[in-house]
């Protein structure tokens, strides 16, 4: 059997950090039942029967409240949180029947935590012009642990930079516009470990990555651990512009799409995308890398049922790929490069492919047929001596200048 040689430190796919916990709370404000808070965590408890006590509730410095029953406001209103704020809605729904072309809750610096602890709470925005909630001023905050939130519009959407997003569960649910979730503000980082994100039959796209003022040194960052990302009609992720896109576990599901899809309009803000796992099925390819977006796939599966599944459609962009399983029909590409794309650009040291793609295997691998048609690479063991880093050489010298 091949020497295996150690493979030199790599950079690794960007983790993020975790959301930022600051001291005390947001903006010096205490978390509900921080122990730096001055009140004990059943004082901060409220309940709300009234509109007027859910605007106080949310505008107020910091709280954890509970919803007692269904609310409903007949006239335009915009809830501006500044503060530290957890919403429960036990079950119960929120309705803003008026829309007026601004968010039903702004986060203007603040934290706004939604919860529901019952499992059937919702906040519906139904009216024409209707949006959800929006981060609008930088370094503001938004959690959802539960609930629903559907708006004519978009149910979530980051305006501002630096802001911090994390999904743990809940819907977030648009059926029109660009997508539920539209990502706007440089520097945001968004985590997402559970609830579900979906488009409607309005809308293009589940979730937008598109930062008006995007910088390299200031990417949106989006870590996927879990949940759901489906998009009934267009594409499950849209990243258009510089964003460093990470999936680790997770379902993106696009049935008339394409289940990520970047277009940045310049390779000098192309967006970077890290799949090292989670489920991808789409009726388009499964993945489209355009305007020198770079890819780097080490796990997952990926699904197309009517077309290629990987494609590489600009001359700037890169694909490698060192695992994962890939699956189209028998039809189509397994990867499919556009006219002037070079297979230079293509790397493949692993996975399982509906096709061959041995045009864009390297020395050290081969591609082993199975006997249902799909297709393995894997290390070449017979002919060489040496592996590092899942790759196979010719001689054990080869390996180490490799490993270096």
């Amino acid at each position: 059997a091949p020497t295996e040689v150690p493979a030199p430190t790599e950079e690794p796919a960007p983790t993020e950090e975790p959301l930022p916990t600051e001291e005390p709370g947001i903006n010096g404000l205490p978390q509900p039942g921080d122990a730096s808070g001055t009140s004990a965590p059943t004082e901060l408890m409220n309940q709300i029967t009234t509109v007027e006590q859910l605007k106080a509730a949310l505008t107020s410095e910091s709280g954890h409240y509970e919803l007692a029953e269904n609310l409903t406001f007949n006239e335009s209103v915009r809830v501006v949180v500044t503060g530290n704020v957890t919403l429960d809605l036990k079950g119960n729904t929120i309705t803003q029947n008026c829309g007026a072309n601004h968010d039903f809750i702004s986060i203007e610096g603040g934290h706004f935590t939604l919860d529901d602890s019952v499992g059937t709470g919702k906040i519906l925005v139904p009216a024409k012009s209707g949006y959800g909630i929006g981060l609008n001023k930088p370094n503001s905050a938004f959690t959802m642990n539960g609930g629903y939130v559907e708006a004519t519009e978009t149910a979530l959407q980051v305006n501002a930079s630096n802001c911090t997003v994390s999904i743990t569960g809940g819907t977030l649910y648009s059926p029109k516009r660009y997508a539920p979730v539209l990502i706007n503000g440089a520097g945001t980082n968004f985590q997402m470990s559970g609830g579900t994100v979906k488009g409607g039959s309005g809308s293009s796209h589940a979730i937008m990555f598109s930062p008006s003022s995007d910088t390299k040194e200031n990417p949106v960052r989006f870590t996927m651990t879990g949940g759901i990302i489906e998009a009934e009609k267009g594409n499950g992720i849209f990243a258009c512009k510089t964003s460093v896109i990470t999936i680790m576990n997770g379902t993106i599901k696009a049935p008339n799409g394409t289940a990520l899809y970047t277009d940045a309009n310049s390779s000098e803000k192309a967006p970077e995308l890290y799949l090292n796992g989670g489920t991808f099925e789409s009726k388009n390819s499964v993945v489209d890398l355009e305007d020198g977006a770079d890819c780097i796939i080490t796990g997952g599966s990926y699904t197309s049922t009517a077309s290629n599944v990987v494609e590489v459609s600009t001359a700037e962009s890169t694909l490698k790929i060192t695992g994962g399983e890939f699956s189209g029909p028998k039809s189509k590409a397994a990867i499919l490069l556009s006219s002037g794309v070079s297979k230079d650009q293509v790397e493949v040291l692993g996975g399982s492919f509906s096709s061959d793609v041995g045009d864009y295997v390297p020395e050290g691998q081969v591609v082993q047929e199975n006997q249902d048609g799909s297709f393995d690479v894997v290390i070449d063991t017979k002919n060489m001596v040496a592996t590092t880093a899942g790759r196979g050489y010719k001689t054990v010298q080869e390996a180490v200048q490799a490993a270096q």
